[in-house]
This record gives structure tokens, sequence and C-alpha cells, in this order.
């Protein structure tokens, strides 16, 4: 199993820390340590709670094996039929669906926090409160489906319900989003959709790009979006 590191560990400790206020090689720690732990092929996201005491934190690793997640959302090649979506202690995982019967397959981000929403609104479900900080985790930034509040696929609206559960709540992500085929997804495209997941998360403060360092995604001399967030040439 791996542990974070103990600097890690011990800012998550410390009284009134939070992963939105961590700096950048602190989150880095902790985002290795979950890759580490989950070292999943392809697109994919992560929604986990980051307790403040250790002890939980270890709880969360022993009682999620990757065996467990990789049987129940499959491989990369996998069909849908063997795509679930894991949940565990404390952790949610999913891969996208693919497109069948003339239907376009579902984000794993909508599957993530569509099911992350409808256990926070159960008390008993899955654990929030008493301090608990959420990660989540994509393979690559948002789209403009996930991000348009009108989409039948977005995520916005599941988003603002779940960030009022926790303590403080990041958007994490690896690879910047682009669609398969001849779509262009500009990087105008790209900075409305991050502004659009900055109103639901609270601030672009809590939205960080990690490939594998981590970095905000603001701009703090001009508080707009970052180039690195937005561009794989910065």
């Amino acid at each position: 199993m791996n542990v974070l590191p103990c600097t890690i560990l011990s800012f998550l400790l410390s009284a009134g820390a939070s992963l939105a206020q961590s700096d950048e090689e602190m989150l880095t720690g902790i985002v290795k340590t979950i890759r580490r732990q989950y070292s999943i092929a392809g697109q994919f996201c992560l929604a986990a709670v980051i307790p403040p005491n250790l002890n939980t934190l270890y709880q969360v690793f022993q009682y999620n094996s990757f065996k467990d997640v990789q049987e129940t959302i499959g491989e990369r090649d996998s069909p849908n039929n063997n795509r679930g979506v894991y949940v565990g202690y404390g952790v949610i995982v999913a891969r996208p669906t693919l497109s069948a019967d003339g239907r376009s397959g579902q984000h794993a981000e909508r599957r993530v926090l569509q099911t992350l929403r409808e256990l926070v609104e159960n008390p008993n479900e899955f654990p929030k409160s008493q301090g608990n900080s959420l990660l989540i985790y994509s393979f690559a930034s948002a789209c403009d489906t996930c991000t348009s509040r009108d989409h039948p696929s977005s995520i916005i609206r599941d988003l603002q319900r779940i960030v009022q559960t926790y303590k403080t709540s990041v958007f994490v992500f690896k690879k910047i989003f682009q669609p398969r085929g001849n779509i262009v997804f500009t990087e105008n495209d790209l900075t409305n959709s991050l502004y659009s997941l900055d109103e639901a998360i609270g601030g672009l403060a809590n939205i960080f790009r990690c490939d594998p360092t981590c970095y905000r995604c603001i701009d703090r001399q001009t508080n707009a979006v970052s180039r690195y967030c937005i561009a794989n040439d910065a």
C-alpha cells in the first residue's frame, strides 16, 4: 500500500489547512500517491475524500484496493457492460462509456459526480463532514459539454451541490481536453469551460493541472485562467 509522505500528512493534519490552501508541491504529492495507488490506463475520473485524520487516510487506501476498482470499472478496451462505477470507502471511480446504438457515451466526470451527488444527499452513504476535503481527479480537463449548464451531460449542478458538503473541494486534471476526429477545441473554448468550472467549485484557485507537477489554473497577476491549463506549449 502506498501512503502519503509525512510532510503532506502533517500539512493535512494542521489546524485550518485545506487542499485549496496547499501549495502546488504538497498537492503534487497527494496526486502522485493517488495515481500510484490507482494506476488506471486511459480516460477515467476519480473522486476521493481526503480526511484530516492520518489513520482514516490509511483506511481509504486499505478499503479501496486497485484490484477491486479495476474489476468494477473494467479495462480501457472493455465493453460498456463491464464499465461499472466503483463506489467504495470515500472513493468513487469510473471510466467513460462508449458510444452505442447511435447514442454518445457518458463522460467519466458525469458518471462520478452524478453518483457522488446522489450519495451525499443520503447522510448515511458517503463520508463528507467532520472537516473532510474532496479531490476530484480527471484524466482530461472538462469539455464544453460537461461545463454547459443546460446540457444533459453537464456536471455543473452536481458539482455545485457537492461542494456545499465539504470543507474544501479541488478539481485536478492531467491532460488538456481535445476531442477526437476533426473537431477543434480552441483555447477560448477551454478557457470558457474552466470559467464555468470555476463558478461551480468556488474559484480558479481550486482548479489545478497536475502533469505530474501541480499548478493552479489561475494567473495570480491577472486573476485570469493560466495558459498552462489551456495550452500544451505553455
